[in-house]
């Protein structure tokens, strides 16, 4: 029986979202579940079953089943042991490596970037400056398709790189960054974004007093914040500033439309429809989660700085990025300006 490309999608995504989401702690939309600075208890580890594995020495299982717990493979077969509560991914279709997510990224810590850029804005990527990003997870990945269906590495290199650029908004003048951390999905970062995103932007960002950079801290419970992401960066690397602002708007004015969907995607597509997008360049992008890399460097920044939920403000002096200096919620301009203030003093 064949399967739409709509169906292959949101089964894909499925998978993607649960294995980066539930292995991070379930945080809240404008709310925290624990303490800043308390460890919370790791979730279930989800459990990939009906997959095709490629194991660690070459050998091929079809149909079979892979256990992780607490980061660690520990069983991988046909009749693999399942933990009683593990949630399970049917992945059908799919094959599992064991390994590295993203190994060879472009994206870096915003300070080491501008250190090697010297002047360069903070915030943004160059194409011959690396790091290297591991995830202690297994990697689902969709079989292969032909050569002439991949885009190159260099081409999905320049469109994360543009991606970056139109989510940024940085200057040589301002002495204090702020990185805010938003799910599209949240109702809190959607009240932020009508009632004060304007008038953060032009009273502190515009006239130079601050850098601002916006990064996709998509919650587990919310689920759909990834594919919305996805949509923002994709509308990004296709049309700069103008495509990622005007998706973002359209993400957060009809948050209610997509969001409890099981599948988003054909509103997502209506919305880059209407901002004048490549079709068939911003139906790739989403497909093949092109900018599934630029999302997993915001997450795990987000949770250097032990985020605690959504929207969440980290100052910065500088080019650093410390965390120590943070809010979250729908705060005033009053509450930026002080924080501000505490950020050009060191806190």
């Amino acid at each position: 029986m064949s399967t739409s490309p709509t169906r292959r999608r949101a089964k894909h995504l499925d998978a993607l979202s649960a294995l980066v989401l539930l292995t991070s702690p379930t945080l809240a939309c404008g709310q925290t579940e624990f303490s800043r600075g308390q460890i919370p208890s790791p979730p279930p580890y989800p459990v990939t079953t009906n997959t095709r594995l490629v194991t660690v020495t070459g050998s091929v299982i079809d149909g079979g089943t892979l256990v992780v717990e607490n980061g660690v493979i520990t069983a991988t077969g046909i009749d693999a042991d399942v933990p009683a509560k593990a949630p399970k991914i049917d992945g059908e279709g799919l094959t599992v490596h064991p390994g590295l997510i993203d190994a060879l990224s472009t994206l870096r810590h915003p300070e080491s970037a501008a250190r090697q850029r010297g002047s360069s804005a903070p915030g943004t990527t160059e194409p011959d400056q690396q790091i290297t990003a591991s995830f202690p997870l297994a990697t689902t990945l969709p079989e292969a398709g032909t050569r002439q269906d991949v885009r190159t590495y260099e081409e999905d290199r320049e469109w994360l790189d543009r991606a970056d650029a139109s989510r940024s908004y940085v200057g040589d003048s301002a002495a204090v960054r702020i990185d805010e951390f938003i799910d599209f999905a949240c109702s809190t970062c959607q009240g932020f974004f009508v009632l004060r995103a304007d008038s953060l932007k032009s009273k502190l960002v515009d006239s130079g007093e601050v850098n601002l950079i916006v990064r996709a801290f998509p919650l587990s419970r919310l689920m759909r914040g990834f594919q919305a992401a996805e949509a923002a960066f994709c509308a990004g690397a296709l049309a700069g500033r103008r495509g990622f602002e005007g998706m973002q708007h359209r993400l957060f004015m009809n948050q209610g439309a997509w969001q409890p969907l099981r599948d988003p995607t054909p509103i997502l597509e209506g919305f880059a429809r209407e901002l004048g997008l490549s079709m068939a360049q911003f139906s790739d992008c989403l497909a093949r989660d092109a900018m599934a890399p630029l999302i997993l460097y915001d997450v795990r920044l987000g949770h250097l700085a032990n985020a605690p939920g959504t929207p969440t403000f980290v100052f910065n002096k500088g080019e650093a990025f410390s965390g120590d200096i943070q809010f979250y919620g729908n705060q005033p301009l009053s509450s930026f300006q002080e924080a501000i203030e505490r950020a050009r003093q060191g806190g």
